[in-house]
């Protein structure tokens, strides 16, 4: 399998909501970046990605990909682009296109790092709404979204059994 097939066959596992297939194109130790995770690793990622692929109170729906393509490598690593829309706290649609690049060594994503297509106000009015919206425009509003994302992905591992670990606080 080549670096782009490894990239693919990840996408195409999110795309049917298969998070054990997605899990199998990671390494353990791998590291994952965005706006929501700063640099989470390892078990946090597979949770994380069980988590975008179930429905999970309040999202009554998975995390839904309807679309993704490959754009290139370069050494190995893997540009593409893929697109999610979700239900934000169950309520608001939410609707962008992510940039990832993904490090693969050895047939395994060991590195992840997305980029959002819009930006964080422009998340913040599909998410939130207004006046709420206006917080993306302050310095407090990264922390506020890793912090509230950290939390949910906690609670989601906790209620996982052990299967990922125990989870942090």
């Amino acid at each position: 399998m080549t670096n782009q097939d490894v990239a693919a066959a990840f996408l195409g596992c999110y795309k049917k909501h298969d998070y054990a297939g997605m899990q199998r194109h990671l390494d353990p130790n791998v590291t994952f970046h965005d706006m929501a995770f700063d640099n989470i690793t390892g078990p946090d990622v597979n949770a994380m990605w069980h988590w975008f692929c179930v429905p999970h109170p309040p999202r009554k729906e998975p995390v839904e990909v309807p679309s993704f393509e490959i754009l290139g490598e370069q050494g190995d690593v893997v540009s593409a682009r893929y697109r999610v829309q979700y239900l934000y706290g169950g309520k608001r649609p939410v609707d962008y296109v992510i940039q990832s690049s993904f490090t693969v060594q050895d047939g395994r994503i060991v590195k992840q790092s997305d980029v959002s297509s819009i930006s964080q106000f422009a998340f913040a009015r599909m998410a939130l709404g207004y006046p709420i919206c206006l917080l993306a425009l302050t310095p407090v509003f990264g922390w506020l979204v890793r912090s509230e994302a950290d939390k949910k992905l906690q609670q989601f591992k906790r209620e996982q059994n052990g299967l990922y670990g125990s989870a942090a606080g």
